[in-house]
C-alpha cells in the first residue's frame, strides 16, 4: 500500500507517488480521520511506510475488500486468507495462511525462515490489487463521510 512514494533530495516527507496522492484524498475526503492518518507516521520512525502503519493494511484491506464475508475470514479476501491454527486451544486466534512456505505455527522457530516466502507471496498481491483497493477505500471514506458519488 505504501510502496512507490517519491521524496526530494534531502527531505523525508514524500512529495509524490500514489500513497502520496491517495493520502490527499483521504485527508479531503474523509474528516477529520482523513486528516488523521496523513500524519500518522512521522518520517522520522519509518520512512518507508509514511501515510500507513504497518500492521494497520490487512485489516483495512479485509474490511474494504467489496467480495470479502466479514463472518467468514477463512473464505479469503484482499487481506489474504486467514485460518484458526489452533481451533481447540485458541477458538478465536486467526492468522493468515502461508500457503506453500511450509510455515509452521505450532512450531514457529523451527519455519521462520519460510516466513519470508509467505511474506513476498503476500506483498506481490497487494501490489497487483492496490489500485482497486484504493478505489474501494476512497469509496467507503466517501460514503461514511456523504460525499458518495
Amino acid at each position: 500500500m505504501f510502496m512507490g512514494l517519491t521524496y526530494p533530495e534531502n527531505d523525508d516527507r514524500p512529495t509524490g507517488g500514489r500513497p502520496y496522492e491517495i493520502m490527499n484524498e483521504l485527508a479531503k475526503n474523509a474528516g477529520q480521520l482523513g486528516k488523521h492518518l496523513k500524519e500518522v507516521v512521522s518520517p522520522e520512525m519509518v520512512r518507508w511506510a509514511y501515510y500507513f502503519r504497518a500492521g494497520d493494511t490487512p485489516s483495512v484491506l479485509y474490511l474494504i475488500d467489496p467480495e470479502n464475508d466479514p463472518d467468514n475470514p477463512a473464505k479469503g479476501s484482499w487481506a489474504g486468507i486467514f485460518q484458526r491454527p489452533f481451533p481447540e486451544q485458541r477458538p478465536n486466534y486467526w492468522t493468515n495462511v502461508t500457503g506453500e512456505s511450509g510455515f509452521d505455527y505450532t512450531d514457529p522457530p523451527n519455519t521462520w525462515k519460510n516466513a519470508e516466502k509467505a511474506i513476498e507471496a503476500s506483498y506481490a498481491y497487494a501490489l497487483d490489487k492496490r489500485e482497486e483497493m484504493y478505489s474501494e477505500l476512497l469509496k467507503k471514506v466517501k460514503k461514511l463521510y456523504g460525499e458518495a458519488d
